[in-house]
């Protein structure tokens, strides 16, 4: 993940992210919670994988999760409040998960694997 947010983050995660690998009900892949809070907004994310992803998903569809949920890190640590009040998954939201998937250039990673 620090590979990532170096690639596709300017490395704006790694020292704002806890990340946990935990076991969770299989239809929750990941979830992405504010961890801290300052008078500016989000201070801290707390990013939660689930570990079952590992015995049941294609690489592709741990790939997408993983970054789903840094991009959701992301957009709350740089917009504050306001990436918590628009739709979850709005339009600088798939934008920005296009954007992510031509980056690293994995061979199989679509889209539809990170939306």
């Amino acid at each position: 993940m620090t590979d990532l947010d170096t690639v596709l983050f300017a490395n704006l995660l790694s020292p704002c992210t806890l990340v946990e690998w935990a076991r969770m009900t299989r239809q929750v892949r990941g979830i992405t919670l504010p961890y801290d809070f300052s008078r500016s907004g989000i201070s801290m994310v707390h990013i939660r994988l689930n570990k079952t992803m590992f015995r049941l998903e294609a690489k592709e569809e741990i790939w997408g999760t993983v970054l789903h949920e840094m991009l959701h890190g992301y957009l709350d640590l740089t917009t504050g409040w306001a990436s918590l009040r628009v739709p979850h998954h709005g339009g600088l939201f798939e934008r920005s998960c296009e954007a992510m998937v031509r980056r690293p250039g994995l061979k199989g990673f679509e889209v539809r694997h990170v939306v």
